[in-house]
């Protein structure tokens, strides 16, 4: 598979892309981002990376749970002794 960077449209000092979103207009905001910069982009909004993804064939991927092994560490791993087997403390075959 070949790896490219996910495009994404340029950004404003601390506020990243907020003004690409249009608040009221979510939808369409999106739709014309994805006219632009095709099926999967990124956003950056107050610090914090999005990454939209908008076809089934990309959604599929990033379900497909087969593809992804989940892996506990830090504060988790200290929490898993008391928690035990849970949503945030299981390791991915349990």
């Amino acid at each position: 598979m070949t790896e490219k960077a996910i495009p994404q449209p340029p950004g404003t000092f601390l506020i990243g892309n907020a003004n690409d979103i249009v608040g009221d207009r979510l939808l369409e905001s999106t739709e014309r981002l994805q006219k632009i910069y095709g099926e999967i982009f990124r956003l950056t909004i107050l610090g914090n990376n999005i990454v939209v993804i908008s076809s089934q064939e990309l959604t599929n991927a990033v379900c497909d749970e087969s593809k992804f092994d989940k892996t506990v560490g830090g504060a988790l791993k200290e929490l898993r002794p008391v928690a035990g087997d849970g949503l945030f403390t299981a390791e991915s075959a349990e």
